[in-house]
């Protein structure tokens, strides 16, 4: 999805485009730059009006470098070097972070969080990514990532990862996760099939969302209290929000209104 703001943060543009799961690194980054081309001829903005690009990009990214180090989902998005390519291709400066970091911010500065000092986002889609944000800073580990949920480990003798791992949180958690061990119970293969189920009050969904739920709030549970970066232990309110792009480009839009301007 891509959004284009102005100063005051009112979209000018918008669009979506869904990509195949075939698509590997190089397509993914040639249909990027198709959308940032089109968004700025349709939108009747001058390129040199453009202030800059910035990105939410899912798995781990390296931050200073704007470099995707690693994506299960897409093929050869290895230590990928999304951000130079896009500057390359654009002579315009690129910003890019974690995408749950950009539902973060997005929530933390507009959303449902608006107020509230500290915010554990966990997003979950074909992966699952998390950030944390507190008295306005962002969390960063000492590599220069967004904080990792994903492949932390909730069982070494566990299921096989993509990563290579066994065990990791996403392979219990990932929307393919849940679809397939809720399988096992009632024919099901979208996410709004199950939500379909929630509103009928089916007991096994239930049973089995109660124990991920579970699972989740152990793992964020050790890593808040384990990290020393994270002090704050008084989280007390659950927000939960569908995964809407569109408003996340306002969070990926103060990616570059951050780097120019104290918001």
């Amino acid at each position: 999805s891509i959004v284009i703001v102005d100063f005051d943060k009112n979209p000018i543009y918008k669009d979506t485009v869904d990509f195949d799961k075939e698509t590997d690194a190089q397509t993914a980054t040639e249909i990027l730059q198709r959308l940032i081309a089109e968004s700025i001829q349709k939108s009747g903005i001058p390129r040199k009006k453009v202030l800059g690009f910035g990105i939410g990009s899912p798995g781990r990214i390296d931050i200073d470098q704007g470099r995707e180090m690693y994506y299960a989902e897409i093929a050869d998005m290895d230590d990928f070097p999304l951000k130079s390519i896009i500057e390359r291709k654009f002579k315009i400066p690129v910003y890019i972070n974690n995408n749950s970091l950009v539902l973060a911010l997005s929530e933390y500065r507009y959303g449902e969080a608006k107020g509230i000092d500290s915010l554990l986002a966990i997003l979950i889609r074909t992966g699952m990514g998390g950030s944390f944000i507190s008295g306005g800073k962002i969390f960063v580990n000492q590599d220069k990532t967004a904080l990792e949920l994903g492949h932390m480990s909730v069982d070494i003798n566990g299921r096989d990862c993509q990563c290579g791992a066994k065990g990791c949180l996403e392979s219990y958690l990932s929307e393919g996760a849940i679809i397939s061990d809720l399988q096992k119970y009632i024919p099901v293969k979208t996410v709004e099939e199950i939500e379909n189920y929630l509103l009928q009050q089916e007991p096994r969904v239930i049973s089995e969302l109660e124990e991920k739920g579970r699972i989740l709030a152990r793992i964020a549970r050790n890593k808040i209290e384990n990290d020393q970066y994270i002090s704050q232990r008084n989280i007390v309110k659950i927000i939960a929000e569908k995964y809407d792009p569109l408003f996340c480009g306002l969070g990926a839009s103060d990616l570059v209104f951050d780097h120019f301007f104290d918001i």
